[in-house]
């Protein structure tokens, strides 16, 4: 009877069959059973099963009860809170609610009676990132040198972090205990030599150095020798030629543009002015003219200035030319062209 009762409900999101639900009475009996004797994993396995098919309260309890019982405190507690979390079903058996208070007060129980280890690595900067298992299970960096709950009885810790050695660590538990294990990490051998056994090899695969001809001396050319082609970019000089026409045209634009306003701007003030005498509401705007023709003259400046340099790229220009036309054997001695800027001026100074 108690049995039925405890499976007179399921929760309609998950509404066992016929077939399952007497399935599930038989393992509770059969729990029950081996639980009364003493073997308390076929109890486990059998209310396991139950548990599975049914998932309710009754039977969530019992499985806790068995794992209690085989100095599984961790996972008892886990499954007696997953009871008392279990949502309140309408027209729910009274054996359900009574599980949940029960459930409650187990955990409560239980909680104590859970051990921990708090594990402290030494040899290692505290920046470094390390690599904590226990008993096969790897802990999360963030919680590796934190109390850990475990079960009573014995243990195994494992310890690794790059460029040192792992160390494993056997321990043991009571109930209730909490202990502290310090690990102390050496330094790899083999990590440590590694960089010094690398660096010959990539010395060897250095390339030689580049050297450069020696100069000649003026007078000692060899004109036998055929005048080899030029490599240097046919389009780099016009390409200078362009940027410096372009700036050239905006500074006269710039220019041009700031002197009308100046002019603008001055001989409007003429027209408040007597003579030399201006009133003093018309300084700001003898300000403004001041300071757009200083805009005005710059601009022309960076005009005149970049134009002459397009000028100038033009005529130095003669990659194209010496692409197309044949080598000449003959050297010119003594040719050189300077260009001479000055405000407002540009000249192209040469000698033969």
């Amino acid at each position: 009877m108690l049995i039925g009762t405890l499976l007179i409900s399921a929760p309609s999101w998950a509404e066992p069959t016929a077939a399952e639900k007497e399935t599930a009475r038989s393992l509770l009996g059969a729990g029950q059973k081996k639980f009364e004797a003493g073997d308390y994993a076929g109890a486990l396995e059998a209310w396991r099963g139950a548990d599975d098919i049914m998932h309710v309260p009754t039977t969530g309890i019992r499985v806790g009860k068995a794992q209690e019982r085989l100095g599984k405190l961790v996972e008892a507690r886990d499954a007696w809170l997953e009871v008392a979390r279990h949502p309140v079903e309408p027209g729910e058996p009274r054996a359900f609610t009574a599980a949940r208070k029960e459930a409650v007060a187990l955990a409560a129980a239980i909680e104590e009676r859970i051990p921990s280890v708090t594990v402290t690595v030494s040899g290692v900067p505290q920046e470094l990132e390390l690599d904590v298992s226990v008993d096969g299970v790897s802990v999360p960096p963030a919680a590796a040198l934190l109390p850990r709950k475990v079960n009573p009885g014995a243990h195994k810790l494992s310890v690794n972090a790059p460029g040192y050695l792992a160390r494993e660590e056997e321990f043991s538990l009571s109930e209730g205990e909490s202990r502290t294990l310090n690990v102390e990490l050496q330094r790899d051998p083999a990590a440590a030599a590694a960089p010094a056994t690398a660096a010959p090899a990539t010395a060897a695969k250095a390339p030689p150095p580049q050297t450069s001809p020696p100069p000649i001396a003026p007078g000692h050319e060899d004109y036998s020798r055929p005048i080899e082609p030029r490599h240097d970019s046919p389009g780099s000089a016009n390409m200078f030629a362009v940027v410096s026409f372009t700036a050239g045209g905006l500074g006269v634009v710039v220019g041009g543009i700031t002197g009308i306003m100046s002019a603008t701007k001055t001989s409007d003030i003429k027209t408040r002015c007597e003579g030399d005498r201006c009133p003093t509401e018309s300084e700001p705007d003898i300000d403004d003219a001041k300071t757009l023709a200083t805009i005005s003259n710059i601009g022309f400046g960076v005009g005149v200035l970049g134009l002459g340099l397009g000028v100038l790229a033009l005529v130095l220009d003669d990659g194209g030319s010496a692409a197309t036309a044949p080598p000449r054997r003959t050297a010119r001695r003594g040719v050189s062209l300077t260009p001479v800027l000055g405000v407002g001026s540009f000249e192209l100074r040469g000698r033969f």
